[in-house]
């Protein structure tokens, strides 16, 4: 699927953590595609499950700082809309997970973006990816700057 500037897109909690960890193979990319964002080439959303999903890591390592830190960009207004999840979010959820298999976060973030329409679901998941759904697109194929 191309995106097209303006789009409204979904962002899977994996790249958030890509930027927050500072990953090494995969950072590069979800900074740039975040840049991307942030200066209005899509319009990013995030849900509470994403949020959720981000602060684990940091919570499990008791790490104050990075908890923190990871706050202050799932807070930013000026990158991300906060979706909350609603009852319409989780049926969809359990309709994906009982006829794909999907696990229970991956379903739901692909439910809230589908019931809030976004044009994408950005992730790195390879479970998504392989799905063969069309609002999936793989991290990798977005390229600095160009829808």
């Amino acid at each position: 699927m191309a995106l097209s500037a303006g789009d409204p897109v979904y962002v899977d909690s994996n790249v958030v953590i890509y930027v927050l960890e500072d990953d090494p193979r995969f950072g590069p990319a979800a900074r740039s595609f975040l840049a991307d964002c942030a200066d209005g080439t899509y319009n990013a959303f995030i849900s509470a499950a994403v949020c959720a999903e981000v602060l684990t890591g940091p919570y499990r390592r008791g790490d104050a700082h990075a908890v923190e830190t990871a706050r202050d960009l799932l807070n930013n207004d000026d990158l991300f809309l906060v979706l909350d999840h609603t009852r319409k979010d989780f049926e969809a959820s359990a309709r994906l997970r009982g006829q794909s298999g999907l696990d229970f976060a991956d379903s739901l973030h692909v439910a809230t973006a589908t019931n809030n329409g976004c044009r994408a679901l950005v992730t790195n998941d390879r479970k998504l990816v392989s799905g063969g759904d069309p609002l999936v697109v793989p991290l990798a194929s977005l390229s600095a700057g160009s829808p």
